[in-house]
């Protein structure tokens, strides 16, 4: 109990020198530590709790190893929609959950709205909430699943894929990204699920070493990956706009946890194609490449 109350502390001198001080929110939270003897699991989900009453996207809390459902989802108007299985293999792409422990979606909208920092549906990461759920309700076609919710590591390894004429990039945590490099072929990387947080002297290195490749983002682009687009040409970047966290980020080791801040407000960065969200064809992909191939060698400066 007493090393939380100390991490937390040190987290609210933090903030307090970024001028992000709420002594009735943090004195609140400060009790309930004093008072309960949480696990880690408990105590990063309340500290990300008290992170999102500043409602700043940059400020997280997260563990030192990932983890996540071993799912990545979408919300599409009153259900969320699986858009990638990363390790839970019960699930498929395209299923459909209706409800979270007992809740529909639109119910749980609205209680983690501050989680959701009251964004509109195409752009909010249900991914922390999920991690809060201990059971699923799926929608299949026309046959209704329910499972139990589970935990699974990830190491967040790139994967790297030879296509006819270009070389494809699935980034999901940064780092793995700066163990690999360019090559000759031209090179599409997809920041679409990419997170994590790498030092600002490794993001120039990507930003240079892959200077003219097309990337692929959106609202799940978090972290060091949304740091690294905003250093490429916008022409250069394909889908909607980023998630927020853009500006430099810090990440302190606390404990089991990093916590994640930033000096500055909370910064997008906008691709110049931007392209409709849609969970049944693939357009981002598909504009992307289109930008990759246009030009002999894949350098769209021609």
């Amino acid at each position: 109990m007493y090393e939380y109350v100390t991490i937390f502390k040190k987290v609210r001198s933090i903030l307090e020198e970024l001028g992000l001080k709420d002594d009735m929110v943090s004195e609140n939270y400060q009790s309930v530590f004093n008072k309960l003897n949480p696990n880690p699991f408990t105590f990063q989900q309340v500290m990300v709790d008290y992170l999102a009453e500043f409602n700043l996207k940059s400020l997280d809390f997260v563990d030192q190893r990932d983890w996540s459902s071993g799912i990545r989802v979408r919300r599409k108007g009153d259900v969320l929609v699986v858009t990638a299985v990363t390790a839970d293999r019960r699930f498929v792409v395209g299923d459909c959950i209706t409800h979270l422990s007992g809740d529909a979606i639109p119910l749980l909208g609205e209680r983690y709205q501050k989680l959701l920092f009251n964004e509109r549906a195409d752009r909010q990461d249900w991914h922390p909430i999920l991690k809060k759920q201990h059971e699923a309700t799926v929608l299949r076609g026309d046959q209704i699943y329910t499972f139990d919710l589970k935990a699974f590591e990830e190491d967040g390894t790139a994967e790297v894929f030879a296509r006819e004429g270009y070389t494809e990039i699935i980034v999901h945590h940064i780092r793995h990204l700066y163990q690999l490099e360019a090559g000759k072929e031209p090179l599409l990387i997809d920041l679409r699920d990419a997170y994590g947080v790498i030092p600002e002297e490794r993001i120039n290195v990507l930003a240079e070493r892959f200077s003219e490749a097309v990337f692929i983002v959106d609202a799940m682009t978090k972290g060091s990956a949304e740091r690294l687009v905003s250093q490429i040409n916008k022409r250069q970047l394909v889908g909607q706009e980023t998630y927020g966290q853009a500006g430099r980020l810090y990440k302190q080791s606390l404990g089991e946890q990093f916590f994640i801040y930033s000096e500055g407000k909370d910064m997008t960065v906008i691709p110049e194609t931007v392209v409709e969200l849609n969970y049944e064809t693939d357009i981002g992909s598909d504009t992307a490449i289109h930008l990759l191939t246009q030009h002999e060698g894949g350098n769209i400066y021609g």
